[in-house]
């Protein structure tokens, strides 16, 4: 669900579209303007929340080895489907895990990485951003 977007702005960069504004901090693939690869990037947002969600749950776990995996697997992930913003946040998370860096470093990073995650929005999931980034007014 997304909330109302009015009084936003949209800057296209390398990195993705980024919407910004009073009540809006969203992330759009940088692939929403190529016709063949624009679903891709859709649906690599639509499944972030399944992807984060994984990552919290084995850090609940305690499971250190399958979350350098997700997030590993994130990192490669994210800038082939136009989200390349999110590349460094999981480096950084990815190195912290690998290293003996204590509970509280790891915490720190993760929930940064989970932060720029949840800017991540599709086109479909918003539809008060058209498909090349323009804002548009939207009562929701």
């Amino acid at each position: 669900m997304c909330i109302q977007v009015s009084n936003c702005d949209s800057t296209k960069t390398e990195l993705g579209v980024l919407i910004r504004g009073e009540n809006c901090d969203f992330l759009f693939s940088s692939l929403a303007d190529d016709p063949d690869l624009a679903e891709l990037g859709d649906e690599f947002a639509d499944e972030m929340p399944m992807k984060i969600e994984a990552i919290l749950t084995a850090d609940r776990h305690g499971n250190r080895e399958l979350m350098v995996r997700l997030v590993h697997q994130l990192k490669g992930a994210a800038g082939s489907y136009g989200f390349s913003s999110i590349t460094p946040f999981a480096a950084r998370l990815e190195a912290t895990l690998n290293s003996s860096a204590e509970a509280h470093s790891v915490s720190l990073q993760l929930d940064d990485l989970v932060s720029i995650c949840n800017r991540v929005r599709s086109r479909s999931n918003c539809p008060a951003v058209t498909a090349d980034g323009v804002m548009k007014t939207a009562e929701h």
